[in-house]
């Protein structure tokens, strides 16, 4: 049961940047409540952890209980307060999956550093067969239907390129990590999963994206220590990348969506007018003077109770730009406690005890995703909590046999719209 509930789970990182692909429900400018291909696997995983009867003992975790408490107290206050009650509830009870059974299913399986190597190969690997199907549908016009193609903008398996930004984001510092990792076998494979994935993050378009997997990325190269020939072979590979980037979107006709346009466009730079600043900062504004309306319940969970900017350019409403006003705006101060008390504490997993790879790896993966989600409407996606459940598998110490919830001897018995 155990090694199948495994297995289950590395499919379901394997599926999780895989957001086209839904067995269930949809999501919509209205509505997000459905249920993903990754989201059937972790509940099979979770099942069949559950039918196991030698599953090993964890200490408990008071600190992230009491934040995933508050975070659900706080979701079902907001909720009385939401435009669509049942939405908000179907929010609050995703919340309630990855806090709690996600997080309990990730720490009996993850029980040392080779799956937990597994579990982030397999997200990364999923990243780069995304980043891989952006390349085919702007060179060749291919997969249309899994994902999209707005402008030249390729989103690859995603419904929009915040989505694809974040979760290639993630998947480039990951994937940077696990080739610099003195553990892992730097095979010719995690190489080939940077290439796909930088040039699925410059064919989407995402500015954020490209700077959060360059600031990641480069985090790993600082925590693993700058060598001559480490900084001659990432040269190389972003010169490559950017090369083939630039001429896949060329060959197009789409050579201006490269990333320094995009970069003039997004910041207004370009032509002083349309961007996508300034509708961020209004949905910043929006939000606060709603958190001033009602500071402590909220104002829903669901997608239109998200809504804070109205872009009269385009006629097209925006949620909170940014995940700590956005959890303060939607569910109340109660649900911005909880959730900071989560994070905080897996950051200090993450930092606590001796430097090592795996949490430098993990610390690199955390700090992309926040500086991602402080400009984007990301607070209620699996991958903006994939770091932080991964990281309440450690302990402190080295993470060599065990990331480690006991020493050995005492386990014997052991979706809204977003801006580009």
């Amino acid at each position: 049961m155990l090694e199948t509930s495994r297995k289950l789970l590395i499919v379901g990182a394997f599926f999780m940047p895989m957001l086209a692909f839904r067995i269930a429900g949809q999501q919509t400018a209205t509505t997000n409540t459905g249920l993903t291909v990754s989201d059937a696997f972790f509940f099979l995983s979770a099942g069949f952890l559950a039918l196991s009867i030698r599953r090993r003992k964890i200490p408990p975790t008071p600190l992230w209980n009491i934040g995933a408490v508050l975070v659900v107290l706080g979701g079902l206050g907001s909720c009385y307060f939401a435009d669509i009650f049942l939405a908000s509830l179907f929010v609050v009870a995703r919340m309630i999956f990855v806090l709690v059974v996600w997080q309990i299913s990730m720490r009996y399986l993850v029980d040392n550093e080779r799956w937990m190597t597994l579990v982030i190969t397999a997200y990364v690997a999923g990243c780069a067969v995304s980043g891989f199907v952006a390349i085919l549908q702007l060179e060749f016009h291919l997969f249309l239907a899994e994902g999209g193609l707005v402008n030249g903008r390729a989103f690859g398996l995603a419904h929009h390129p915040d989505d694809t930004g974040s979760f290639l984001a993630l998947g480039l510092t990951f994937a940077t990590a696990l080739a610099l990792h003195p553990r892992v076998k730097r095979q010719w494979y995690h190489i080939g999963f940077i290439a796909l994935i930088a040039i699925g993050l410059i064919v989407s378009g995402s500015v954020s994206g490209m700077i959060c997997a360059l600031g990641g990325s480069m985090f790993v190269l600082l925590r693993r220590g700058i060598k001559v020939s480490r900084l001659i072979g990432v040269t190389v590979v972003l010169v490559g990348v950017y090369a083939g980037g630039i001429a896949i979107q060329g060959g197009n006709g789409k050579s201006s969506l490269n990333p320094i346009a995009r970069f003039k466009k997004a910041t207004g730079a370009e032509n002083g007018g349309g961007n996508s600043v300034t509708p961020r900062i209004g949905t910043i504004k929006g939000a606060w003077d709603g958190i001033v309306d009602d500071p402590v319940f909220g104002h829903g969970l669901d997608v239109i109770s998200s809504l804070t900017y109205l872009d009269r350019n385009v006629n097209v409403e925006y949620p909170t730009h940014n995940f700590i006003l956005m959890a303060w705006f939607q569910g109340g101060i109660f649900f911005l406690i909880g959730d900071l008390i989560c994070i905080g504490e897996a950051l200090r997993r993450m930092i606590k005890g001796k430097r090592d790879p795996t949490k430098d790896m993990l610390l690199a993966g955390a700090l992309a995703v926040i500086v991602f989600a402080l400009q984007a409407p990301m607070m209620f996606d699996r991958y903006f909590w994939f770091p932080f459940v991964l990281a309440m598998t450690l302990r402190g110490g080295p993470v060599h046999g065990v990331p480690g919830e006991l020493p050995a001897e005492e386990t014997a018995d052991a979706a809204p719209p977003a801006l580009a």
